[in-house]
């Protein structure tokens, strides 16, 4: 501890004696602010700003995704870095602080057997009780958007793969009722190779024309072979 930082622990230890909480007497009260005075005076310190940060100290606060409960949600086995991020955009903006000092760690938190954890990540700052209470309300109230967020975002991922995957299927489906539709087989060709139903040439022709999800599905139900045109 420089000699600075031994002056505001003094003169934290006066305030401290000034707080309506600490069990002090008239007398002693007295005695701490008139050194408090004279302490701040010789080495220019805020009396304001020391009270201020009287409680001033490292706190953590668990980046994770909170229901509109404020309840936590399960964890997964890879720790959700969006989290830490939203966490700490909190703490910059509840100290109006954009350089905030942190530290970021990680927790593992032991389930089931077999050495097997879910990860937590964490982050750990210096900060007063009311800026702590204030850092925790900012985040648990954005928390449950970005959980939604995800999850909306997650849904859609799915249906876009699932739609891929749907279109390798179709594609296949359409080469062979091109090859049905134009008989564009060998006169040797076992008779059930590779057919297919004049209604099933209908539903993939149908697909392959909407695949970008504008209800193919319908207008497969709808389409009759005899308006099959794959040219």
């Amino acid at each position: 501890m420089n000699k600075y930082e031994s002056t505001l622990a003094k003169a934290r230890k006066l305030a401290a004696i000034l707080d309506p909480k600490a069990n002090a007497s008239e007398g002693e009260r007295r005695n701490a602010a008139t050194m408090l005075d004279g302490l701040c005076a010789k080495h220019g310190i805020n009396l304001a700003t020391l009270l201020a940060n009287a409680d001033k100290q490292t706190r953590e606060l668990e980046c994770r995704a909170y229901s509109t409960l404020g309840d936590p949600e399960p964890l997964t086995a890879k720790a959700d870095m969006d989290f830490a991020a939203l966490a700490l955009a909190c703490l910059r903006k509840i100290t109006n602080n954009a350089d905030h000092d942190f530290e970021l760690f990680e927790r593992k938190i032991p389930y089931g057997k077999r050495g097997k954890a879910h990860k937590l990540i964490l982050i750990r700052a210096e900060v007063t009780a009311v800026e702590f209470d204030d850092w925790r309300e900012c985040f648990l109230h954005y928390s449950p958007i970005l959980a939604r967020a995800q999850r909306k975002a997650k849904a859609e991922i799915e249906q876009a793969a699932k739609m891929v995957r749907e279109k390798k299927k179709v594609l296949a489906m359409v080469a062979k009722a091109v090859l049905n539709e134009y008989d564009i087989f060998a006169d040797d060709t076992p008779v059930n190779a590779a057919s297919l139903s004049p209604e099933d040439i209908a539903y993939w022709a149908a697909a392959a024309k909407g695949i970008s999800g504008q209800g193919w599905q319908k207008k497969a139900g709808h389409l009759q072979s005899s308006h099959l045109h794959l040219e």
